[in-house]
């Protein structure tokens, strides 16, 4: 099975390099604007998506809804495929982050556990309970998107072994999902 996955669009928080994890907070007009850019390429160079999936956080939730408005396919939404819990990171800027401990984006081999916050298999091994789910209903012909987050999707694409890492915010990529067990 094939999966196109994006990025949620910019929160006011992304513009200002707020770290926000779990925190909920809507899309800033230029994270609707990117939406619907998004969806008029996905439309476009992406026709035969027979479904799709976001995170659950309102910042999900806003950018499939807009690229939805394109692709008209059964979409649906799912905790699992959250960002990355930070714990007392949340609500920080990466400078002040940066003061208690040196911080690298993507931090692809973390454990945020005793801040509150979750591991890297952690993160992997709930969005990849998603993908494994959606591969199992589908035939392996089939595309399907993933409107994700920046830390989880980059450690789920470390995970995978895909090159070109970090994935930014503007991109979309296709991935070949090797589903065990499927």
């Amino acid at each position: 099975m094939q999966f196109v996955l994006t990025l949620h669009g910019e929160t006011e928080w992304n513009l200002k390099g707020i770290l926000q994890g779990h925190m909920d907070m809507d899309l800033h007009e230029v994270g609707i604007a990117n939406a619907h850019q998004k969806g008029a390429i996905l439309k476009r160079d992406y026709g035969h998506i027979v479904g799709m999936v976001s995170s659950d956080l309102i910042r999900g939730i806003h950018t499939g809804e807009i690229i939805n408005q394109y692709l008209l396919v059964p979409y649906g939404i799912h905790r699992g495929l959250r960002e990355c819990g930070f714990g007392d990171l949340e609500g920080k800027t990466k400078g002040e982050i940066s003061l208690a401990f040196e911080w690298s984006y993507p931090h692809l081999s973390y454990d945020y556990r005793y801040l509150g916050g979750e591991s890297y298999d952690e993160v992997v091994r709930r969005q990849r309970e998603v993908l494994d789910g959606l591969a199992a209903r589908y035939n392996a012909t089939d595309i399907f998107l993933v409107v994700g987050h920046g830390a989880s999707i980059n450690s789920l694409l470390h995970f995978l072994g895909m090159p070109n890492l970090p994935m930014k915010r503007h991109e979309i990529r296709v991935m070949d999902y090797p589903c065990v067990g499927c």
